[in-house]
């Protein structure tokens, strides 16, 4: 059963905090690559740093899944993006991803939140850090 509650915007606090965890599989890391066209060997055999990373967009894109976590997210529009990357991403480490509510505005009679994220291996190093704006229940404006 899921017991996710649908996005309302009046009820989102800011502040709010939102957690998840993935295990970086080379399964995951090839299965992202072959999706992007992207056969980097960094991505499927070695890299510099001594063994297979994940490309990074694939770290970014777990924290688009933060507020699935929690919420129902049908209808929502990403509209910015702001990422820095700090480490790689290891293949075969536990990830944990981290996220607070930190802004919520009106603009054009469309509600929109800021959400700060950040991933971290098993062993503390963080990988990456962002910040992303959504729009949520995109829908036509009133004419």
């Amino acid at each position: 059963m899921d017991d996710k509650q649908p996005m309302v915007y009046e009820d989102l606090p800011i502040g709010e905090e939102f957690a998840d965890e993935y295990v970086l599989t080379p399964d995951l890391a090839r299965e992202y690559a072959e999706g992007i066209a992207d056969a980097n060997p960094w991505y499927l055999e070695h890299s510099p740093f001594g063994a297979p990373v994940a490309n990074p967009i694939l770290i970014v894109a777990q924290h688009a899944r933060l507020f699935k976590t929690k919420y129902i997210t049908a209808g929502n529009v990403h509209t910015r993006h702001e990422t820095q990357f700090l480490n790689p991403a290891r293949i075969g480490k536990v990830i944990k991803v981290y996220g607070t509510l930190v802004e919520k505005y009106l603009k054009r009679g469309r509600e929109y939140l800021v959400m700060e994220c950040r991933s971290v291996d098993e062993d503390g190093i963080e990988i990456c850090r962002d910040r992303r704006t959504i729009i949520t229940h995109y829908a036509k404006r009133p004419e």
